[in-house]
Protein backbone atom coordinates (compact mmCIF):
# COMPACT_ATOMS: atom_id res chain seq x y z
CA UNK A 1 0.00 0.00 0.00
CA UNK A 2 2.87 2.31 0.57
CA UNK A 3 4.50 1.73 -2.29
CA UNK A 4 1.32 2.38 -4.33
CA UNK A 5 0.55 5.74 -2.61
CA UNK A 6 3.97 7.01 -3.25
CA UNK A 7 4.06 6.34 -7.18
CA UNK A 8 0.59 7.58 -7.15
CA UNK A 9 1.90 10.48 -5.98
CA UNK A 10 4.82 10.88 -8.29
CA UNK A 11 2.53 10.12 -10.89
CA UNK A 12 0.20 12.84 -10.22
CA UNK A 13 2.59 15.32 -10.06
CA UNK A 14 4.01 14.86 -13.85
CA UNK A 15 0.13 14.50 -15.24
CA UNK A 16 0.71 17.72 -16.00
CA UNK A 17 4.00 17.87 -17.94
CA UNK A 18 2.58 15.04 -20.07
CA UNK A 19 -0.26 17.41 -21.30
CA UNK A 20 2.54 19.40 -22.03
CA UNK A 21 4.43 16.69 -24.45
CA UNK A 22 0.68 16.23 -25.99
CA UNK A 23 0.62 19.73 -26.97
CA UNK A 24 4.08 20.00 -27.95
CA UNK A 25 2.90 16.89 -29.76
CA UNK A 26 -0.18 18.01 -31.38
CA UNK A 27 2.17 20.98 -32.60
CA UNK A 28 4.89 19.09 -34.17
CA UNK A 29 2.64 16.69 -35.69
CA UNK A 30 0.68 19.35 -37.17
CA UNK A 31 3.66 20.03 -39.46
CA UNK A 32 3.91 17.18 -41.72
CA UNK A 33 0.24 16.85 -42.84
CA UNK A 34 -0.26 20.56 -43.01
CA UNK A 35 2.81 20.92 -45.32
CA UNK A 36 2.25 18.06 -47.27
CA UNK A 37 -1.27 19.63 -48.40
CA UNK A 38 0.04 23.57 -49.04
CA UNK A 39 2.77 22.44 -50.57
CA UNK A 40 1.81 24.29 -54.25
CA UNK A 41 -2.03 23.75 -52.79
CA UNK A 42 -1.48 20.40 -54.11
CA UNK A 43 -4.45 19.09 -52.06
CA UNK A 44 -8.39 20.98 -52.10
CA UNK A 45 -9.49 19.80 -48.61
CA UNK A 46 -7.43 23.35 -46.93
CA UNK A 47 -9.61 26.51 -46.35
CA UNK A 48 -6.50 27.76 -45.35
CA UNK A 49 -5.89 30.12 -48.59
CA UNK A 50 -2.05 29.22 -48.00
CA UNK A 51 -0.17 27.85 -51.47
CA UNK A 52 3.44 27.70 -49.69
CA UNK A 53 6.81 27.02 -52.26
CA UNK A 54 9.83 24.23 -51.04
CA UNK A 55 11.44 27.12 -49.46
CA UNK A 56 8.84 27.99 -47.23
CA UNK A 57 8.00 24.47 -45.98
CA UNK A 58 11.43 24.49 -45.41
CA UNK A 59 11.30 27.68 -43.15
CA UNK A 60 8.19 26.61 -41.69
CA UNK A 61 9.45 22.81 -40.71
CA UNK A 62 12.88 24.33 -38.75
CA UNK A 63 12.03 27.75 -37.50
CA UNK A 64 10.84 26.43 -34.20
CA UNK A 65 14.42 24.64 -34.03
CA UNK A 66 15.65 28.17 -34.61
CA UNK A 67 13.48 29.37 -30.98
CA UNK A 68 14.84 25.89 -29.52
CA UNK A 69 18.20 27.54 -29.53
CA UNK A 70 16.66 30.01 -27.29
CA UNK A 71 14.50 29.06 -24.97
CA UNK A 72 17.55 26.84 -22.80
CA UNK A 73 18.87 30.31 -22.09
CA UNK A 74 15.10 31.30 -20.58
CA UNK A 75 16.01 27.78 -18.27
CA UNK A 76 19.17 28.96 -17.66
CA UNK A 77 18.36 32.34 -16.91
CA UNK A 78 15.03 30.98 -14.51
CA UNK A 79 15.03 27.74 -13.58
CA UNK A 80 17.03 28.16 -10.04
CA UNK A 81 14.90 31.47 -9.74
CA UNK A 82 10.97 31.14 -9.98
CA UNK A 83 11.28 27.42 -10.03
CA UNK A 84 10.15 24.15 -12.45
CA UNK A 85 6.70 24.79 -11.50
CA UNK A 86 6.67 28.36 -13.23
CA UNK A 87 8.93 27.65 -16.70
CA UNK A 88 6.12 25.44 -17.15
CA UNK A 89 3.49 26.90 -16.57
CA UNK A 90 4.82 29.86 -18.96
CA UNK A 91 5.88 27.59 -21.66
CA UNK A 92 1.56 26.27 -22.01
CA UNK A 93 0.74 29.61 -22.19
CA UNK A 94 3.15 30.44 -25.03
CA UNK A 95 2.24 27.29 -26.77
CA UNK A 96 -1.92 27.90 -26.18
CA UNK A 97 -0.92 31.28 -27.57
CA UNK A 98 0.66 30.62 -31.07
CA UNK A 99 -1.95 28.25 -31.79
CA UNK A 100 -4.78 31.47 -31.61
CA UNK A 101 -2.05 33.05 -34.41
CA UNK A 102 -2.21 30.03 -36.69
CA UNK A 103 -6.42 30.47 -36.04
CA UNK A 104 -6.37 33.91 -37.02
CA UNK A 105 -3.99 34.46 -39.27
CA UNK A 106 -3.33 33.56 -43.12
CA UNK A 107 0.10 35.39 -43.55
CA UNK A 108 3.30 32.92 -44.08
CA UNK A 109 5.21 35.39 -42.04
CA UNK A 110 3.25 35.26 -39.28
CA UNK A 111 3.19 31.63 -39.05
CA UNK A 112 7.11 32.15 -39.46
CA UNK A 113 6.75 33.83 -35.63
CA UNK A 114 4.39 31.72 -34.15
CA UNK A 115 6.82 28.48 -35.16
CA UNK A 116 9.92 30.87 -34.01
CA UNK A 117 7.96 31.39 -30.43
CA UNK A 118 6.76 28.13 -30.38
CA UNK A 119 10.10 27.16 -30.34
CA UNK A 120 11.35 28.99 -27.64
CA UNK A 121 8.38 27.28 -25.44
CA UNK A 122 9.61 24.19 -26.54
CA UNK A 123 13.55 24.84 -25.66
CA UNK A 124 12.21 25.98 -22.40
CA UNK A 125 10.22 22.46 -21.66
CA UNK A 126 12.89 20.35 -23.03
CA UNK A 127 15.08 21.40 -20.22
CA UNK A 128 13.06 21.90 -17.53
CA UNK A 129 10.67 18.74 -18.09
CA UNK A 130 13.87 16.13 -17.57
CA UNK A 131 14.78 17.88 -14.45
CA UNK A 132 11.68 18.03 -13.35
CA UNK A 133 10.95 14.47 -13.58
CA UNK A 134 13.86 13.50 -12.28
CA UNK A 135 14.03 15.72 -9.19
CA UNK A 136 10.51 14.19 -8.28
CA UNK A 137 10.39 10.48 -8.93
CA UNK A 138 12.22 7.69 -7.13
CA UNK A 139 15.26 5.74 -9.36
CA UNK A 140 13.00 3.03 -9.95
CA UNK A 141 10.69 5.04 -12.17
CA UNK A 142 12.32 8.03 -13.97
CA UNK A 143 13.05 6.35 -17.02
CA UNK A 144 9.63 4.87 -17.63
CA UNK A 145 7.73 8.27 -16.39
CA UNK A 146 10.24 9.25 -19.22
CA UNK A 147 9.15 6.91 -21.71
CA UNK A 148 5.36 7.65 -20.92
CA UNK A 149 6.03 11.98 -21.31
CA UNK A 150 7.24 10.44 -24.85
CA UNK A 151 4.46 8.79 -25.42
CA UNK A 152 2.20 11.52 -24.62
CA UNK A 153 4.58 13.29 -27.48
CA UNK A 154 3.55 11.17 -30.20
CA UNK A 155 -0.40 10.45 -28.88
CA UNK A 156 -0.41 14.04 -29.84
CA UNK A 157 1.62 13.50 -33.12
CA UNK A 158 -1.44 10.96 -34.27
CA UNK A 159 -4.12 13.13 -32.97
CA UNK A 160 -2.50 16.50 -35.07
CA UNK A 161 -1.80 13.82 -38.40
CA UNK A 162 -6.12 12.67 -37.70
CA UNK A 163 -7.32 16.10 -37.61
CA UNK A 164 -4.76 17.50 -40.57
CA UNK A 165 -5.62 14.56 -43.05
CA UNK A 166 -9.82 14.68 -41.95
CA UNK A 167 -10.74 18.17 -41.13
CA UNK A 168 -10.43 21.63 -42.80
CA UNK A 169 -6.82 23.96 -42.13
CA UNK A 170 -9.42 26.21 -40.04
CA UNK A 171 -11.18 23.76 -37.71
CA UNK A 172 -7.70 22.32 -37.64
CA UNK A 173 -6.33 25.35 -35.49
CA UNK A 174 -9.40 25.86 -33.89
CA UNK A 175 -9.79 22.14 -32.30
CA UNK A 176 -5.92 23.10 -31.59
CA UNK A 177 -6.09 26.49 -29.45
CA UNK A 178 -8.88 24.51 -27.15
CA UNK A 179 -6.66 21.73 -26.11
CA UNK A 180 -4.01 23.87 -25.47
CA UNK A 181 -6.35 26.35 -23.39
CA UNK A 182 -7.09 23.25 -21.28
CA UNK A 183 -3.59 21.76 -20.93
CA UNK A 184 -2.85 25.51 -19.85
CA UNK A 185 -5.41 25.06 -17.16
CA UNK A 186 -3.68 21.66 -15.85
CA UNK A 187 -0.11 23.08 -15.29
CA UNK A 188 -1.42 24.65 -11.88
CA UNK A 189 -1.61 21.43 -10.78
CA UNK A 190 2.06 20.95 -10.88
CA UNK A 191 4.34 20.14 -7.72
CA UNK A 192 7.64 22.13 -7.70
CA UNK A 193 10.40 19.71 -6.44
CA UNK A 194 12.18 19.62 -3.41
CA UNK A 195 15.60 20.68 -5.03
CA UNK A 196 14.49 23.95 -5.81
CA UNK A 197 13.05 24.76 -2.55
CA UNK A 198 16.51 23.56 -0.75
CA UNK A 199 18.38 25.90 -3.34
CA UNK A 200 16.26 28.85 -2.26
CA UNK A 201 16.34 28.00 1.15
CA UNK A 202 12.82 26.82 1.73
CA UNK A 203 13.22 23.83 3.84
CA UNK A 204 9.68 23.31 4.82
CA UNK A 205 7.95 23.25 2.09
CA UNK A 206 10.98 21.36 -0.03
CA UNK A 207 10.66 18.90 3.21
CA UNK A 208 6.72 19.05 2.77
CA UNK A 209 6.72 17.97 -0.97
CA UNK A 210 9.26 15.43 -1.09
CA UNK A 211 7.67 13.43 2.06
CA UNK A 212 4.53 13.72 -0.17
CA UNK A 213 6.60 12.09 -3.59
CA UNK A 214 8.47 9.65 -1.42
CA UNK A 215 6.79 8.60 1.63
CA UNK A 216 8.25 9.43 5.40
CA UNK A 217 10.62 6.03 5.95
CA UNK A 218 13.98 5.84 7.22
CA UNK A 219 15.36 5.65 3.82
CA UNK A 220 13.35 8.28 2.47
CA UNK A 221 14.65 10.33 5.05
CA UNK A 222 18.09 9.76 4.95
CA UNK A 223 18.16 10.57 0.91
CA UNK A 224 16.71 13.55 2.02
CA UNK A 225 18.78 14.57 4.76
CA UNK A 226 21.87 13.46 2.09
CA UNK A 227 20.15 15.69 -0.40
CA UNK A 228 20.23 18.79 1.99
CA UNK A 229 24.06 18.56 2.36
CA UNK A 230 24.53 18.08 -0.88
CA UNK A 231 22.58 21.00 -2.22
CA UNK A 232 24.10 22.95 0.66
CA UNK A 233 27.64 22.40 -0.80
CA UNK A 234 26.86 22.71 -4.55
CA UNK A 235 24.30 26.03 -4.70
CA UNK A 236 27.44 28.44 -3.47
CA UNK A 237 29.03 27.93 -6.66
CA UNK A 238 28.85 29.49 -9.94
CA UNK A 239 28.13 27.54 -12.75
CA UNK A 240 30.93 28.55 -14.96
CA UNK A 241 33.60 28.29 -12.16
CA UNK A 242 32.92 24.44 -12.25
CA UNK A 243 33.87 23.67 -16.17
CA UNK A 244 37.60 23.89 -14.50
CA UNK A 245 36.84 20.32 -12.66
CA UNK A 246 37.14 17.03 -14.90
CA UNK A 247 34.83 15.85 -13.38
CA UNK A 248 31.92 17.94 -14.58
CA UNK A 249 33.50 18.60 -17.71
CA UNK A 250 33.26 14.97 -18.80
CA UNK A 251 29.23 14.85 -17.02
CA UNK A 252 28.71 17.84 -19.51
CA UNK A 253 30.63 15.87 -22.12
CA UNK A 254 28.62 13.01 -22.23
CA UNK A 255 24.91 15.01 -21.89
CA UNK A 256 26.52 16.83 -25.18
CA UNK A 257 27.65 14.21 -26.96
CA UNK A 258 25.25 11.40 -26.86
CA UNK A 259 22.12 13.79 -27.29
CA UNK A 260 23.27 15.37 -29.81
CA UNK A 261 24.18 12.89 -31.88
CA UNK A 262 20.89 10.80 -31.11
CA UNK A 263 18.80 14.29 -32.94
CA UNK A 264 21.60 14.60 -35.46
CA UNK A 265 20.65 10.45 -36.49
CA UNK A 266 17.85 12.08 -38.61
CA UNK A 267 15.00 12.00 -36.56
CA UNK A 268 13.80 15.24 -36.04
CA UNK A 269 13.96 15.79 -40.26
CA UNK A 270 12.08 12.80 -40.92
CA UNK A 271 9.58 13.18 -38.30
CA UNK A 272 8.44 16.72 -39.28
CA UNK A 273 8.75 15.83 -43.32
CA UNK A 274 7.56 12.24 -42.61
CA UNK A 275 4.32 12.33 -45.20
CA UNK A 276 6.41 14.20 -48.18
CA UNK A 277 9.61 11.17 -47.65
CA UNK A 278 6.57 8.95 -47.73
CA UNK A 279 5.22 8.03 -51.17
CA UNK A 280 1.22 7.63 -51.31
CA UNK A 281 0.47 3.62 -52.06
CA UNK A 282 -1.99 3.12 -54.11
CA UNK A 283 -5.58 4.38 -52.54
CA UNK A 284 -3.57 5.04 -49.11
CA UNK A 285 -2.56 8.62 -49.20
CA UNK A 286 0.99 9.28 -47.77
CA UNK A 287 -0.90 11.51 -44.88
CA UNK A 288 -2.30 8.45 -44.22
CA UNK A 289 0.72 6.42 -43.91
CA UNK A 290 2.13 8.79 -41.50
CA UNK A 291 -0.73 8.24 -39.46
CA UNK A 292 -0.30 4.60 -39.59
CA UNK A 293 3.45 5.28 -38.75
CA UNK A 294 2.44 7.39 -35.98
CA UNK A 295 0.41 4.68 -34.51
CA UNK A 296 3.09 2.07 -34.18
CA UNK A 297 5.30 5.29 -32.79
CA UNK A 298 2.50 4.85 -30.06
CA UNK A 299 2.13 1.47 -29.48
CA UNK A 300 5.74 1.07 -29.60
CA UNK A 301 6.35 3.65 -26.57
CA UNK A 302 3.35 2.21 -24.29
CA UNK A 303 5.11 -1.41 -24.20
CA UNK A 304 8.66 0.45 -23.69
CA UNK A 305 7.72 2.15 -20.85
CA UNK A 306 6.99 -0.69 -19.08
CA UNK A 307 10.29 -2.50 -19.95
CA UNK A 308 12.48 0.31 -19.82
CA UNK A 309 13.85 0.58 -16.71
CA UNK A 310 14.43 -3.08 -16.21
CA UNK A 311 17.26 -2.80 -18.43
CA UNK A 312 20.67 -0.76 -18.75
CA UNK A 313 21.27 2.28 -20.39
CA UNK A 314 23.89 1.69 -22.13
CA UNK A 315 22.86 -1.64 -24.08
CA UNK A 316 19.43 -0.52 -24.69
CA UNK A 317 21.56 2.76 -26.28
CA UNK A 318 24.06 0.63 -28.25
CA UNK A 319 21.06 -1.87 -29.83
CA UNK A 320 18.93 0.94 -31.37
CA UNK A 321 21.99 2.90 -32.44
CA UNK A 322 22.54 -0.64 -33.97
CA UNK A 323 19.01 -0.55 -35.46
CA UNK A 324 19.02 3.22 -36.72
CA UNK A 325 22.10 2.50 -38.81
CA UNK A 326 21.16 -0.52 -40.65
CA UNK A 327 17.52 1.14 -41.56
CA UNK A 328 19.79 4.19 -42.63
CA UNK A 329 21.80 2.66 -44.91
CA UNK A 330 18.89 0.67 -46.25
CA UNK A 331 16.58 3.45 -46.66
CA UNK A 332 19.13 5.45 -48.55
CA UNK A 333 19.92 2.27 -50.85
CA UNK A 334 16.18 1.98 -51.77
CA UNK A 335 16.00 5.87 -52.79
CA UNK A 336 19.61 5.25 -54.46
CA UNK A 337 18.34 2.37 -56.75
CA UNK A 338 15.19 3.78 -57.33
CA UNK A 339 16.34 6.71 -58.53
CA UNK A 340 19.27 5.81 -60.26
CA UNK A 341 19.06 2.88 -61.52
CA UNK A 342 15.19 1.23 -61.73
CA UNK A 343 12.17 1.55 -60.12
CA UNK A 344 11.87 -0.96 -57.27
CA UNK A 345 8.50 -3.09 -56.69
CA UNK A 346 7.03 -2.40 -53.61
CA UNK A 347 9.33 0.53 -53.27
CA UNK A 348 6.73 2.90 -51.36
CA UNK A 349 6.01 -0.10 -48.64
CA UNK A 350 10.05 -1.03 -48.38
CA UNK A 351 10.44 2.81 -47.15
CA UNK A 352 7.31 3.12 -45.12
CA UNK A 353 8.43 -0.10 -43.47
CA UNK A 354 12.53 0.97 -42.98
CA UNK A 355 11.62 4.43 -41.83
CA UNK A 356 8.54 2.83 -39.56
CA UNK A 357 11.26 1.08 -37.50
CA UNK A 358 13.68 4.01 -37.61
CA UNK A 359 11.09 5.99 -36.00
CA UNK A 360 9.95 3.20 -33.47
CA UNK A 361 13.40 2.19 -32.13
CA UNK A 362 13.62 6.32 -31.80
CA UNK A 363 10.79 7.01 -29.77
CA UNK A 364 10.96 3.45 -27.90
CA UNK A 365 14.77 3.71 -26.65
CA UNK A 366 16.74 6.88 -27.27
CA UNK A 367 14.44 9.59 -26.93
CA UNK A 368 13.19 8.78 -23.13
CA UNK A 369 16.74 7.69 -22.74
CA UNK A 370 18.47 11.10 -24.02
CA UNK A 371 16.03 13.00 -21.10
CA UNK A 372 16.58 10.35 -18.78
CA UNK A 373 20.67 10.53 -19.03
CA UNK A 374 20.85 14.33 -18.92
CA UNK A 375 18.60 14.91 -15.94
CA UNK A 376 20.16 12.04 -14.49
CA UNK A 377 24.19 12.59 -14.98
CA UNK A 378 24.71 16.55 -14.68
CA UNK A 379 24.98 17.83 -11.13
CA UNK A 380 22.82 19.99 -9.38
CA UNK A 381 24.89 22.63 -9.77
CA UNK A 382 25.88 22.59 -13.50
CA UNK A 383 22.31 20.64 -14.33
CA UNK A 384 20.64 23.99 -15.79
CA UNK A 385 23.75 25.49 -17.82
CA UNK A 386 24.15 21.50 -18.91
CA UNK A 387 20.69 21.01 -19.95
CA UNK A 388 20.75 24.44 -21.44
CA UNK A 389 23.35 24.01 -23.37
CA UNK A 390 22.63 20.34 -24.47
CA UNK A 391 18.88 21.62 -25.60
CA UNK A 392 20.42 24.58 -27.62
CA UNK A 393 22.98 22.83 -29.15
CA UNK A 394 20.45 19.98 -30.34
CA UNK A 395 18.47 22.62 -31.39
CA UNK A 396 20.74 23.68 -34.00
CA UNK A 397 21.49 20.19 -35.38
CA UNK A 398 17.66 19.89 -35.73
CA UNK A 399 16.92 23.09 -37.17
CA UNK A 400 20.25 22.67 -39.71
CA UNK A 401 18.74 19.41 -40.49
CA UNK A 402 15.02 20.35 -41.33
CA UNK A 403 15.90 23.21 -43.10
CA UNK A 404 18.00 21.65 -45.46
CA UNK A 405 16.57 17.90 -45.69
CA UNK A 406 14.10 18.88 -48.58
CA UNK A 407 16.59 20.89 -50.62
CA UNK A 408 18.96 18.14 -50.44
CA UNK A 409 17.07 15.54 -51.48
CA UNK A 410 15.69 18.10 -54.64
CA UNK A 411 19.26 18.70 -55.60
CA UNK A 412 21.22 15.67 -54.96
CA UNK A 413 18.75 12.90 -53.86
CA UNK A 414 17.23 11.99 -51.43
CA UNK A 415 19.49 9.04 -50.50
CA UNK A 416 22.01 11.59 -49.52
CA UNK A 417 20.08 12.48 -46.54
CA UNK A 418 19.67 8.67 -44.98
CA UNK A 419 23.62 8.11 -45.80
CA UNK A 420 24.67 10.79 -43.66
CA UNK A 421 22.14 10.13 -41.20
CA UNK A 422 23.69 6.09 -41.43
CA UNK A 423 27.17 7.90 -40.35
CA UNK A 424 25.97 9.79 -37.30
CA UNK A 425 24.06 7.06 -35.71
CA UNK A 426 27.49 4.13 -36.27
CA UNK A 427 29.69 7.24 -34.72
CA UNK A 428 26.61 7.17 -31.62
CA UNK A 429 27.45 3.59 -31.00
CA UNK A 430 31.13 4.17 -30.86
CA UNK A 431 30.71 7.07 -28.57
CA UNK A 432 28.11 5.37 -26.05
CA UNK A 433 30.58 2.54 -26.19
CA UNK A 434 33.13 4.12 -24.90
CA UNK A 435 31.88 7.39 -23.05
CA UNK A 436 28.64 6.45 -21.31
CA UNK A 437 28.85 5.10 -17.76
CA UNK A 438 25.42 3.25 -16.39
CA UNK A 439 23.14 4.92 -14.07
CA UNK A 440 20.11 2.72 -13.85
CA UNK A 441 18.43 2.21 -10.26
CA UNK A 442 20.99 4.79 -8.60
CA UNK A 443 19.92 7.74 -6.68
CA UNK A 444 20.78 11.42 -8.05
CA UNK A 445 23.02 11.15 -5.42
CA UNK A 446 24.62 8.29 -5.45
CA UNK A 447 25.49 8.89 -9.57
CA UNK A 448 27.40 11.90 -8.56
CA UNK A 449 29.27 9.09 -5.89
CA UNK A 450 30.32 6.79 -8.45
CA UNK A 451 30.83 9.66 -11.40
CA UNK A 452 33.25 10.84 -8.49
CA UNK A 453 34.87 7.15 -8.80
Amino acid sequence: MFISKTILHQTASVIPAKFIQLIIGISQGWLSPTLNTLRYNSNSNSNSGLSLNTEECSWIASLHYVGRIFGPLISFLLLDKIGRKNLLILSSIVIFSTWIIVWLTRSVRLIYIARFVFGLAVGTTDTVIPIYICENSSSNIRGVFNSILIAFFFLGEILAFVFCTYFEYNTVAIIHVAIGFLIFLSTFLLKETAQFFILNDKYKKAEKNFFWLRGYEANTKKEFEDMKLYLSEQKSKLSFELLKNAEIRKCLRIALISNILILSSGFTAINTLVSIVIPSIDTITSNELTILLGLFQFVGVCMSSYSIDQFGRRPLVLIAAGISTVTHIITASLYYVEEHIEQLPHFAWLIFVSLTTYSVTVAMILLPLSRTIRGEILPQNIKALGCSLTVSLSSIISFVISKIFLLVSEEYGMYVNFFIFSLVSFTLIIYIYIDLPETKGMTLIDIQKFLKK
